[in-house]
This record gives C-alpha cells, sequence and structure tokens, in this order.
C-alpha cells in the first residue's frame, strides 16, 4: 500500500498488539490521549513522540487529516514498539478506521459519532473512541459497544459538560477532548473524566524539543497531581 511516494506496511488486523481492552487500560493508565494534527515530517514525529513517550505520555493519536497520517502511524508503530500505543484520530467512517488498522494503528479516535465505525471496531475487538456531544450520542454509542468515549468538544461545554454527562451515564467512560492544556486538565479530572485529549497544548511544542519535554513534564505532573485530588474527594465522599 502506498500513500504518495511512501511505502506502507500492511499490518493484520487480525492479530494487533494490544486488544481493545488492553488499550483502554492503557488510555486510563496514563490519563491523556496525545492528539498530532498537522504537516509534520516523519522525522520530526519520531522525534517528538519518543519524547512524549519517555514523559509518561506514550498514547498518540496521529490524526487523518495530517501530511502523510498512514505512513506515519506504521513509522512510528515500527520504531517505538512498546514503548508508546499509537493510534489514528479523525476517523469519520468505516473506510477510514480499514485504512487506519491496516496502517497498524492500535486505536482509532473519531470526532463524531458513526455506528458503523463502532460495530467494526467491536467485532475486531478494537478500541475506538468515538465522538459524543448528547445524551442521544453517548446512549446511541454505548448500545453499540462503546463504553470509552471522547467527548467533544469539550472548549464549548467545560468541565461542565463531562460533569453533566458522567452523572446519568456511570456506565461510560469520557476522555474529555477540545481546549484542553496543562492550566485546566485538572478540571476535567475533577468532573469525572478517565483522560483528557491534548492538542495544541502539545503540537505547539514539535519544533522545540527542549520545550516539548518541558511541557510534557508540567502536563504528566498536572495530571498525577489531579487524579490524586480526584481520589481524595471521592474517598472523602464516602467516609461523610
Amino acid at each position: 500500500m502506498t500513500l504518495g511516494s511512501k511505502e506502507i506496511r500492511l499490518h493484520d488486523p487480525t492479530a494487533l498488539k494490544a486488544s481493545a481492552a488492553q488499550s483502554a487500560s492503557r488510555v486510563r493508565d496514563v490519563g491523556a490521549v496525545v492528539i498530532l494534527r498537522g504537516a509534520f515530517s516523519g522525522r520530526s514525529l519520531l522525534d517528538a513522540a519518543s519524547i512524549l513517550a519517555e514523559e509518561g505520555l506514550g498514547v498518540i493519536e496521529v490524526t487523518l487529516n495530517s501530511h502523510d497520517a498512514l505512513a506515519n502511524v506504521a513509522l512510528l508503530r515500527a520504531e517505538l514498539g512498546d514503548a508508546a500505543l499509537i493510534g489514528a484520530g479523525t476517523c469519520r467512517d468505516a473506510s477510514q478506521l480499514r485504512a487506519a488498522l491496516a496502517a497498524g494503528a492500535e486505536f482509532t479516535v473519531a470526532p463524531n459519532l458513526d455506528p458503523q465505525s463502532v460495530e467494526l471496531a467491536t467485532r475486531r475487538g478494537h478500541l475506538h473512541l468515538p465522538g459524543v456531544y448528547t445524551g442521544s450520542e453517548i446512549a446511541e454509542a454505548h448500545a453499540l459497544g462503546a463504553t470509552l468515549q471522547k467527548l467533544f468538544p469539550c472548549d464549548v461545554g467545560g468541565p461542565a459538560l463531562v460533569r453533566a454527562m458522567a452523572a446519568p451515564f456511570d456506565d461510560v467512560e469520557f476522555v474529555a477532548v477540545g481546549g484542553v492544556n496543562a492550566a485546566n486538565l485538572g478540571d476535567y479530572f475533577a468532573a469525572g473524566a478517565v483522560a483528557v485529549g491534548l492538542g495544541s497544548s502539545i503540537t505547539a511544542h514539535l519544533e522545540d524539543l527542549a520545550s516539548l519535554r518541558a511541557e510534557a513534564r508540567v502536563i504528566r505532573s498536572g495530571i498525577d497531581a489531579a487524579r490524586e485530588r480526584a481520589l481524595d474527594g471521592r474517598a472523602s465522599g464516602a467516609r461523610a
């Protein structure tokens, strides 16, 4: 399979390194999905992804509307191995999901709820995070088998959106995406998110690897502190 002038090594989608459950567990453990979108070279993405993995942010999504996206998914998979979980984002339909699987994506993410994509991912034992915003979308995605969902765009609803949806949908886990950064990520964990999506707050530093490493450390520390506060809050509530 070729993309432009690049050869993409195809992977067997029935022999993925990580099952849906394993991938979901890693998203929860890391607490973040780093979203890489833009016209970056494979070399710059690999350098950035290596730093992110070293700093504890090793769940990485390359969006399909980025330059050479499928080739770069394959590159990161081949070069990083178990050091990172590599996915493909902006998978809006089942055909894009199939292409992402063929390139080796270990998980996929969408900005929308496409039932065919969720059904395909469920059949393949593959983690797919559909994009949801309303109660009806959340309920439909859950009925199709998606219990880990991308709540998007959170820059519109803010942490209040997470809190409002987490209460009635207590059997769904949310990754809050849209406008999340080091300064506000704690609010999303406090509201009930199990992870956050980080886009421009990371890609703004891709041209300066020292700056990227410093930002990654701030974010890693912020996530750890936010989750500890959330646990303390739940423990205090249980004692009360």
